[in-house]
Parts: structure tokens; C-alpha cells; sequence
């Protein structure tokens, strides 16, 4: 192995996380398995379901808020696109991506398949967490720039990290892991506001999940398709970014991760927030508003740039309806874009009062800054810019918020006392020494 590689490979191997990264991965499996639970009856899910007799059988892994079972890879597959549906998952500045629904999926599938306790389980999510900030830090931002959609593309080495972690391979498997991760990424952002977006999470699981055993059984690929010629970086990103820069251990990068309040693209939040701060803040009737303009990032254009969107899945992708969106139904949980509410005639109308304009000076540090105008009829004028939107490391949630989310969206699976139970197995999962219980705990 050459350097890059076998630091990577040695990092994931070893990889012992503390109490307070053991902690932070508990609250990452605590808001991932409620918004899977929240995204089970999704059709995305659904139709990933019915296809699982192609992918192979099996009946040892759970698929969350189900009573059916399912190979590791099915479970895997399902679990991965199940919980990034509804767009309420954690997200990672530096991969600019979602490292919950690639890392987890993969990482329980296997922990439990196997019957790992649940310290083995968090190290996995610990080390997955980090290669996607790592690779994120090494391929961003032109990687993204590309129109590669980060959480499949890193998602599948992050993945295989974390598998690999759980499987507790050695250096030199662990890095051909990565290299069978790397091999199958794939996923693009011409892909938003459809299926194929949730498809790319769970895909990107199960191929992490496969790239770890097949790893383990022998499989004699090169260690170093990550820095190799004609390699992931040399076709991911741009010939001027160096793989060799150092990958960072201290503070572990899942201390950074940040949490959603609005089921939406994480690129709209301080948008959102900043239109409900106005809005609450002057005691405004959003009737009364003549315009909205909103100075943006250009990533945040990139990502949710949809003019007018025509399903709720597309509304999660247009900043210009998010706005409108804000003014009247502030927070965005999901059930804000489900049926016609997303498309009320007062939202549509307020939504084409909405500019954009791009803000070349913005920095995406923890989150992609708005900078809001709101102009009544009245002539009255309201400015509020946010860089930092409830969730994120600076203003991060607690775990009683955390818990509170995972509630609401488990109860109408499981029930309010399955939830609750759920939740109090999810908060011991560290204690647990054997990982099928607690799946076991979020199904059906």
C-alpha cells in the first residue's frame, strides 16, 4: 500500500472513539433510525422493497419499521433509502453530503447479521463518519462542482469503512475494502427532487456493506485505487487538490455533524430560517409580503435551485418555494410537503414573489448562509441574514430535541410506547451485546 491508503486503511482499523465521539455516534443512530422509520411508507421504500428477491435472499437483517426481514445487503439497500426519503437526515459540511444513511445502514446490516455488540457497531459509525469528512476535505468542492452527488459517491467508501470496522478487518483488508468502495461509486445531482436520490443512500450502503465482505473473504483487488492512476481521485476531482494532505483524527469529525430541523435539503436551512425569523420576529401576515430576496451560496443554488416544483420531493429542492414555504409553515416537517399543502394557492403566489441572487463573498463553513429582504405591501422592509441554522455544530440540538424528533417521526409506526421503548434501547445501545436486539427494536 502507498501512503495515502494505508494511513486511511490504519486509521479505520484502529479506530477507538472516546465517550464523547461514542456519544455522538449514539445521537447520529438516534435521529437515522427515526427518520427511516419516518420514510418506511415512502414509495421510494416501497418499491425497494418489492425488488429485494432480485438483490438476494435472506432473512437475518431487520428492515426498520417492518416485520419482514432481509439479507444484510437487503436490509442495507432498504435501510439506507428508507432514511434519506424524507430529507430529515444528518448532514457532513465537508463531504457536503449525508454520512447517516450510507454509514449506518451499512454498519448495523453487518453488526447485527453478525450478532457484534453495540460498541463495535458505534466504532464502525465513528470511523465511517470520518473517511466521508476526510474524502470530503480531499474532493471538495469541485467534486461536487461536477454534479456528483457526494453522499453516494463518498458514501460508498464511507460506507465500506464502517463495515469494515465492524468486521474487524485488518489494514490491508480494510483498505481493499476502500478500494471495492471506491470502484462502485456512482450517483448524480441530476437526481434530485426524484427517487433516484434516495436510491443513491441506499445503494451506496449496501455496496460499502459488500465491498467490507468481500474484503474479508479474499478478494484481490489493488489497496490503493484511491490514489492510484486512473483512480477515485484522479477521475473525482480536480487534478489540483492533493489526496496526500494529512487526515485528521482530533476532534473525531462526527463531533461536527449536524442535525436537521427541516425535512429539506440541508442547503435551504438558513434560508428557511431566516424567512421564519422575519416573519415571527415583526409579527408579519405572510398576505402582507410584496416580495421576498434572498442572497445565497452558490452551492445552495446548485443543490435547490427548482423553480417550481410540482411533488413535495421536487419542493425540498427549490429554495424560491422553501421561502414561501417558511412564511406559513414554519418548521418544514414532513408532513408540510405531503399532499396540497405544499402547492396552496397562497404558497404558489408567494413563492413567484421570490429572487434569488447568488453571493460570490459567502463562506460555506458550517452551512451554505442566507442574507433575507422582505418588503411588505406596506412599503416596510425586514433584513435578517443566518449562517448558522438550528442543528448545526454551533447551534446544535439536544439530545431531549433529538429524542423529540425521533418520537414523532416513530410513533406512527411503532406506536407511542414502541417508540418510547426504541428510543430508551437506542440511548443504551452502547451497552448492548448484541445489536440484533436493539434492530429488533425498530421493527414493525
Amino acid at each position: 500500500m502507498t501512503g495515502l491508503s494505508r494511513r486511511l486503511a490504519a486509521s479505520v482499523a484502529a479506530a477507538e472513539p472516546d465517550e464523547a465521539a461514542t456519544h455522538a455516534a449514539i445521537r447520529c443512530v438516534v435521529d437515522w433510525a427515526g427518520c427511516a422509520l419516518g420514510g418506511t411508507g415512502h414509495p421510494l421504500a416501497n418499491a425497494v422493497r418489492d425488488a429485494l428477491e432480485l438483490v438476494g435472499e435472506g432473512a437475518s437483517c431487520t428492515i426498520v419499521g417492518q416485520s419482514r426481514r432481509s439479507s444484510p445487503y437487503g436490509a442495507a439497500l432498504a435501510n439506507g433509502a428508507a432514511s434519506h426519503v424524507l430529507d430529515f437526515d444528518d448532514v457532513n459540511v465537508a463531504m457536503i453530503g449525508h454520512p447517516a444513511v450510507v454509514v449506518i445502514p451499512a454498519a448495523l446490516a453487518l453488526a447485527e447479521h453478525e450478532h457484534t455488540d453495540g460498541r463495535a457497531l458505534l466504532a464502525g459509525v465513528v470511523a465511517g463518519y470520518q473517511v466521508a469528512s476526510d474524502l470530503g476535505r480531499a474532493v471538495n468542492p469541485s467534486h461536487y462542482e461536477r454534479g456528483w452527488h457526494a453522499t453516494a459517491t463518498l458514501g460508498c467508501i464511507a460506507a465500506a469503512a464502517a463495515a469494515a470496522r465492524v468486521a474487524g478487518l485488518g489494514e490491508e483488508q480494510t483498505a481493499r475494502a476502500l478500494s471495492l468502495g471506491a470502484t462502485q461509486a456512482g450517483g448524480v445531482q441530476a437526481m434530485f427532487g426524484s427517487h433516484g436520490k434516495g436510491f443513491h443512500a441506499g445503494r451506496a450502503a449496501g455496496a460499502g456493506m459488500l465491498a467490507a465482505g468481500l474484503a474479508r473473504a479474499g478478494a484481490d483487488v489493488p489497496s490503493d485505487v484511491l490514489e492510484a492512476q486512473a483512480g477515485y481521485f484522479a477521475v473525482a476531482a480536480d487534478a489540483s487538490r492533493s489526496p496526500e494532505q494529512p487526515f485528521r483524527t482530533d476532534p473525531p469529525a462526527i463531533l461536527a455533524t449536524a442535525f436537521k430541523g427541516h425535512a429539506a435539503c440541508g442547503g435551504t436551512h438558513c434560508l428557511i430560517d431566516a424567512v421564519a425569523a422575519i416573519i415571527r420576529e415583526q409579527q408579519l401576515d405572510p398576505a402582507s409580503i410584496q416580495s421576498i430576496h434572498a442572497r445565497v451560496h452558490q452551492l445552495a443554488i446548485r443543490a435547490a435551485g427548482l423553480d417550481a416544483p410540482t411533488t413535495g420531493l421536487e419542493a425540498k429542492f427549490s429554495l424560491r418555494h422553501l421561502a414561501a414555504l417558511a412564511a406559513y409553515h414554519y418548521p418544514l416537517l414532513p408532513d408540510v410537503f405531503e399532499g396540497d399543502r405544499f402547492t396552496s394557492e397562497r404558497v404558489v403566489a408567494l413563492r413567484d414573489r421570490v429572487t434569488l441572487e447568488i453571493d460570490e463573498s459567502m463562506a460555506y463553513e458550517e452551512a451554505m448562509p442566507a442574507d433575507v429582504t422582505i418588503v411588505t405591501t406596506d412599503s416596510r422592509t425586514f433584513r435578517r441574514r443566518v449562517d448558522v441554522p438550528r442543528g448545526r455544530p454551533g447551534n446544535p440540538m439536544t439530545d431531549e430535541e433529538l429524542g423529540r424528533k425521533f418520537s414523532a417521526l416513530a410513533a406512527p409506526i411503532l406506536g407511542s410506547a414502541g417508540a418510547q421503548r426504541a428510543l430508551e434501547i437506542l440511548w443504551r445501545l452502547a451497552e448492548a451485546p448484541d445489536v440484533a436486539e436493539t434492530a429488533r427494536a425498530l421493527a414493525r
